[in-house]
């Protein structure tokens, strides 16, 4: 009989494939087409992936004007009945201006799935960035924008990307009511023409042949000219370490510290990674014991390394009452140091790792999962290997290795600070 009083015994499995994919590339422009087949359910999500993100814009906010306006109008079709034929399909489309590509995703019943396409193509093919839908795109724009800069917790965000980055660097930079307001018809065509050459196609879930032919077909002249010239990194330099903007009125300040950090592709890469997950990656992290749980600073802290394709940079966030912002930068770094100074104990070491590991699989519930793991693989030029690899690496770190990366790559005297509040 089952004993309800003992726990059961705590197995971790380290198994982890992915669902396989099939590749056809490169096709006559070098787009390359990527399906990751299950027919479990009748639905699908095609992705084309343009290298038209932060990176390859000139006016901050152009990437994410162009694309949100690819949607409002065609030769033959207003914002309204683009809409309105695919709600009569079931079909959904997605848009995402990422700092390094632009995507349009594609949900749809596989029955569905060629008239979808048909009438994606023609907004490929015909978009016409109507006047109207621009100067209504800015007006919204410049009323988020006015909103936002009134939270503290966005203008931390944006001043510390800034302060890391630089200001003039597209990973740095955000769009303003100036830059906003600049956006006109032919230059968002321009962007358009020279910059949405779909470089690569991802297909998840229940596809077939036809649906493959359709998109080898249609889909691989969307573009008459190709990929605009990327941006130069241009930092600033500043022996300044730590800003703070004042917001009178304001009851909360946000605080944020960070750094550029190593990409991807350093071997080190998956220890920061686990070494960022017990510092502040998730809710039994140090930070969140410390700062919310015991001290009661702040309802949440985050640390956290954004990969980009060009860079990454390793952050720390928290919003706190006004009079505790030289408290919680203070708790910070102490938590950071201990990490270095102080061995981990073998509790929290191994939770971190059945945590890190365990939430990582328990994500791959999906095709459209599976495929997204795919994409970042292929879009990032990293290993198939990848993340077996990465499991297999945090199964083998050891709490040496956690406390050396910390130190090298995590050392308070090499974070920026910023507060707003």
């Amino acid at each position: 009989m089952l004993d309800r009083t003992q726990a059961p015994h705590f197995t971790l499995d380290s198994d982890f494939v992915l669902l396989p994919i099939e590749e056809e590339t490169p096709l006559r422009n070098g787009t390359s087409i990527y399906t990751i087949r299950n027919n479990q359910q009748p639905v699908l999500k095609i992705e084309f992936v343009f290298p038209a993100g932060k990176w390859y814009e000139s006016t901050p906010g152009m990437a994410q004007a162009v694309n949100t306006l690819l949607l409002k109008g065609t030769k033959k079709k207003t914002s309204q009945q683009i809409a309105e034929a695919f709600d009569q399909l079931g079909s959904h489309i997605e848009t995402q201006a990422g700092f390094d590509f632009a995507i349009i995703a594609l949900y749809c019943l596989t029955r569905n799935a060629i008239p979808s396409l048909e009438l994606l193509l023609e907004i490929f093919s015909d978009a016409t960035f109507p006047t109207k839908e621009i100067e209504h795109y800015k007006n919204v724009q410049i009323q988020n924008l006015q909103v936002n800069n009134e939270k503290t917790s966005y203008v931390a965000s944006r001043l510390l990307r800034e302060k890391v980055f630089g200001i003039t660097h597209p990973y740095g930079w955000e769009p303003s009511v100036e830059s906003i307001t600049s956006l006109e018809q032919n230059s968002i065509g321009s962007f358009f023409r020279e910059s949405y050459l779909c470089s690569h196609i991802f297909v998840a879930g229940d596809s077939n042949q036809q649906i493959n032919n359709f998109l080898k077909q249609n889909f691989i002249n969307t573009n008459p000219k190709g990929i605009s010239s990327s941006q130069l990194e241009v930092i600033t330099s500043s022996s300044e370490r730590s800003w703070h903007v004042e917001k009178i009125g304001s009851t909360q300040t946000s605080v944020r510290l960070g750094k550029k950090i190593i990409n991807r592709n350093h071997p080190d890469f998956f220890t920061v990674l686990f070494a960022n997950h017990i510092l502040g990656g998730y809710f039994g992290s140090r930070l969140m014991k410390n700062i919310r749980e015991e001290k009661g600073l702040t309802y949440g802290i985050f640390s956290s390394v954004s990969a980009l394709k060009r860079d990454s940079f390793f952050s720390i966030g928290a919003d706190v009452n006004k009079e505790n912002k030289s408290l919680i930068f203070d708790e910070i770094i102490s938590e950071v140091n201990a990490l270095i100074n102080t061995p981990l104990s073998n509790d929290e070491f191994i939770t971190a790792k059945n945590h890190f590991i365990g939430s990582f699989q328990t994500d791959m519930t999906s095709v459209f999962s599976h495929a997204e793991k795919h994409k970042n693989i292929i879009l990032n030029n990293l290993p198939k290997d990848y993340y077996s690899t990465m499991i297999n690496r945090i199964l083998k770190t050891t709490t040496e290795n956690i406390r050396a990366s910390v130190e090298r790559y995590m050392q308070p005297d090499q974070l920026l600070s910023v507060s707003v509040g």
